[in-house]
C-alpha cells in the first residue's frame, strides 16, 4: 500500500495499492504536488503527517491556551487566547481571521450577542484546536 501525500504540506491525502509491475506507472500519474511513500497502511490524516524526509510523524498539539470560556455579552467583555503557532487561521463560527504576526501570537474575541460559538484554530501541521466560549 502506498500513502499520498501533499508534497509541500505533507498531508496525507489518500492511499493505493497497486502490482509492483504498475507501481512507476502509478507514481507517475500522481497530480503535480503530490507524493507517495510505501506504508502499511492509509495514515489518519487528523493525526500523522509526512515529513520532508518520507517519515510519517505524529502532527504536534497546538499548546495554546485560553484565558476563559464565557464571558459577558456586552462588546467589552473578551476572551484571549495566548500561544498561538504563527502564521495560522483562527474560525469563529464562520468568520475567518488570519494570523500572521510573529510579534503578536494572541487573539481576542468579544461580542455583544448571546448564544454559543466555536472557535477553531488551524495551522498544519499541529493538530486542530477547538473551544466552544459561551456568551452570556
Amino acid at each position: 500500500m502506498h500513502a499520498i501525500y501533499n508534497d509541500q504540506t505533507g498531508a496525507f491525502l489518500g492511499s493505493f495499492t497497486c502490482s509492483p509491475i504498475n507501481l512507476e506507472a502509478n507514481l507517475k500519474s500522481l497530480p503535480e504536488g503530490q507524493g507517495a511513500i510505501e506504508y502499511f497502511e492509509t495514515p489518519d490524516s487528523e493525526l500523522y503527517y509526512c515529513d520532508l524526509a518520507n517519515s510519517v510523524l505524529m502532527r504536534p498539539m497546538i499548546e495554546a491556551e485560553i484565558d476563559k470560556l464565557e464571558l459577558q455579552a456586552d462588546g467589552e467583555d473578551s476572551i484571549l487566547i495566548t500561544g498561538l503557532p504563527i502564521p495560522c487561521t483562527i474560525t469563529v463560527d464562520e468568520e475567518v481571521f488570519e494570523l500572521t504576526d510573529p510579534s503578536d501570537p494572541d487573539f481576542e474575541f468579544s461580542t455583544d450577542a448571546k448564544g454559543s460559538y466555536i472557535i477553531k484554530v488551524e495551522c498544519f501541521p499541529y493538530v486542530t484546536k477547538v473551544w466552544e466560549v459561551e456568551a452570556i
